[in-house]
């Protein structure tokens, strides 16, 4: 059996329990949770419950449920009998099963007990004796050592194995059973007395230790993981698929992870993802909180710690300059303080004899290729280089196929699709999975500042991408050869991609022809790149905020004006505005004589916001050679000149009259020739209105 603390929240007990007080009793018969952590219960004991009052964080302890059952969604017991106690005095002397205690740093203690957590018997005791009635707050008792239990195998107790270089007794005998283990290579054994040991001592070099020992073992078969399983396999390699797959699949595996005991893998594995977030909406929320309370709890590793703390103070360029991000910052924020506090100076163990005995995973060889004696690295340089060229990438793949890289197999499976072929369901299956497996592989360091989730290989290699610019993983991503092969790039990015400039203005970034959600600060660095031979076609401006003074950000004007010489730009022949840049039609009156507006071939301008009166008067400047697009959102107005109007949509237009109605009335009869509808955009009435305003415009339906 066994006794587990958890928390009320502020707003459910304030909600549930207002007005309540100190030796009130609260006749709770339930804890509404399908928290994992809470499943011993279901071999009986008791649940403590807690929660943490303002505005000075004082730890009431609310109920005591007795031997309680899970419904499916809530553990229900008899009514609570014990008064609520203020056990704040017992702060920094409950230690709980995992030796870890209850942070003292303020706001974060109601965050370090998210996570149900279990009780020892003194824990149990002190709670017990300070919820009496009459009891007075007790003096800090300081708790037992935990008594050792035996080794498996022989070996010497687990707080014996490493020679710690903390103040220790007798440290020269320690390591000598785990050596003898790892002489014999039995490295499950030798694992688990290292992983017991890690519960204490959680030395960043003792983390280390255990993650290339877990490279011998064979990978774990499934995700649903014991201690045990983890202790005998290959948790490291596995953990890299964590988020592979849907998001349901990743929630449950990360919540599977909460059962096990703290092990510096699965720290390892959940601070990589605060680094690159794999999920960034809103809905990921659960995800998050299970991955914050593991490694403010159960896997506390100082190596956590050295990665998160240099994130916090600009987390939201690695997230997204969203509500999302700004929770995330918060939570990224009190996991450094709870670490900090756990760990004011990180523990150390000297394990370079122990390291010795296992031996490291050889590195693989680079692979020859019978085609001229090339290697793979250099017709992979050959395909950056000339990344146009459809005969070197086949070359490329024959010479994959040879030595059964699987790469080979998606290269041509997808210059079949190219081709105009129809592949299978199945084949279709293998390609997606292809990529799914190997895609961090094919892209190296682009991986990290790009969304995986909007990623699209053609003919092999990338060729459309969402920017992420993470921090941390600029310098490694900066031109890299991968670039060369990328034709679609979205920068849109929470308003923080002015870090994504340093990426698309390398040389290796020339090939890019669309470009889309650029910012000021962005344009600003294109514009201002002349030196390179830039392939960009279609360039999508999203914020440029023009009319502004000049004197209180001169950015944007200086971009535009740049932008306008069209020196940075030799092949565009599309431009986008966002409504910001046509908030002010005068501010863009520059545009249609400029050298860059005289050789575009389109120009689009978000006017939905606008009058519609000003907005159509940008139609005057279509001409043969320059078609000018309005977009109204979903309804797209475009014109080649010559009095002809084009209608479309790419939804169509539904019962939206009123907005139709304002458009027509700012149609001029005298202008308009000829009328285009096309895609089903307008109803019956809403041609109908049109005819009206334009009784001697031909008007058809394409």
């Amino acid at each position: 059996m066994a006794d587990l603390l958890a928390i009320i929240s502020k707003a459910v007990f304030e909600v549930d329990s207002k007005g309540a007080a100190v030796g009130q009793v609260l006749p709770l018969d339930r804890y509404v949770s399908t928290n994992k952590a809470l499943e011993p219960l279901r071999a009986g004991g008791r649940l403590f419950l807690v929660t943490v009052r303002p505005p000075d964080e004082r730890l009431w302890l609310v109920a005591v449920l007795e031997s309680p059952k899970h419904d499916g969604k809530a553990w229900v017991a008899k009514r609570n009998v014990r008064p609520i106690a203020d056990v704040s005095h017992l702060r920094g002397t409950i230690r709980f099963t995992s030796n870890s205690g209850i942070s003292a740093t303020k706001g974060a203690m109601g965050m370090s007990l998210q996570t149900p957590r279990e009780l020892t018997a003194q824990d149990v005791g002190l709670l017990l004796g300070s919820a009496s009635p009459d009891a007075a707050p007790s003096t800090t008792v300081e708790p037992k050592a935990p008594a050792e239990k035996p080794a498996k195998n022989g070996a010497v107790p687990a707080s014996k194995a490493v020679a710690s270089k903390a103040p220790a007794e007798k440290p020269a005998k320690k390591g000598a059973d785990v050596a003898a283990l790892l002489k014999a290579e039995r490295w499950a054994d030798a694992l688990e007395v290292l992983l017991r040991l890690w519960q204490d001592d959680r030395a960043p070099e003792l983390a280390d230790l255990i993650e290339r020992l877990s490279s011998r073992l064979p990978a774990p078969k499934s995700w649903r993981l014991s201690s045990a399983d983890a202790a005998s396999t290959n948790l490291v390699a596995f953990l890299g698929t964590l988020t592979d797959g849907k998001f349901a699949d990743s929630l449950q595996r990360i919540q599977e992870l909460e059962k096990l005991r703290a092990d510096p893998r699965v720290a390892s594995a959940l601070t990589r993802l605060i680094v690159t977030p794999p999920f960034t909406a809103q809905s990921s929320r659960e995800f998050w909180s299970s991955l914050y309370e593991q490694l403010g709890d159960r896997h506390a590793d100082p190596r956590t710690l050295a990665t998160v703390r240099p994130l916090v103070s600009d987390y939201l360029s690695t997230f997204g300059a969203t509500k999302m991000g700004e929770a995330m910052q918060r939570r990224a924020g009190a996991l450094v303080a709870t670490l900090t506090e756990r760990f004011p100076s990180p523990p150390a163990a000297d394990v370079a004899a122990l390291l010795a005995l296992v031996p490291a995973e050889k590195a693989a060889a680079p692979k020859k290729t019978t085609l001229g004696g090339k290697t793979l690295e250099d017709l992979l340089a050959a395909v950056y280089e000339n990344p146009d060229d459809d005969g070197v990438r086949e070359v490329y793949a024959d010479a994959l196929l040879e030595l059964g890289d699987p790469r080979g197999e998606f290269i041509v499976l997808q210059f079949r699709r190219h081709r105009g072929e129809t592949l299978t369901p199945a084949e279709l299956k293998q390609e997606a999975a292809l990529q799914k497996k190997h895609v961090k592989e094919w892209l190296g360091p682009l991986y990290d500042v790009l969304y995986t989730t909007h990623l699209e290989f053609r003919r092999g290699f990338l060729h459309a991408a969402q920017i992420r610019p993470v921090a941390k993983a600029l310098p490694a991503a900066r031109n890299h050869p991968a670039w060369s092969t990328l034709r679609e790039l979205n920068m849109s990015t929470g308003g923080t991609n002015e870090r994504g400039a340093s990426l698309v203005i390398q040389p290796n970034a020339r090939h890019v022809r669309v470009m889309t959600a650029v910012t000021f600060q962005v344009l600003d660095e294109l514009a201002a790149s002349t030196d390179v031979d830039r392939a960009l076609e279609v360039l999508g401006i999203s914020w440029l905020p023009l009319g502004r003074d000049a004197d209180e950000d001169p950015v944007p004007s200086r971009a535009w004006a740049a932008t306008l010489t069209g020196k940075a730009f030799p092949k565009l022949r599309e431009l986008h505005l966002g409504r910001e840049a046509v908030g002010n039609p005068e501010a863009v009156s520059g545009l249609w004589s400029s050298p860059l507006g005289r050789r575009l071939e389109l120009i689009r301008l978000s006017a939905w916001s606008l009058d519609k009166a000003d907005a159509l008067q940008f139609m005057s400047h279509a001409s043969k050679r320059l078609r000018v697009e309005l977009d109204f959102d979903p309804l797209m107005l475009g014109s080649n000149g010559n009095g002809t109007l084009i209608v479309s949509a790419e939804e169509p237009l539904g019962g939206d009259d009123q907005a139709w109605t304002r458009i027509v009335a700012a149609l001029d009869p005298a202008t308009w020739k000829t009328v285009t509808i096309t895609g089903g955009a307008l109803t019956a009435s809403q041609r109908s209105v049109l005819e009206k305003r334009l009784p001697k415009a031909t008007i058809t339906a394409a």
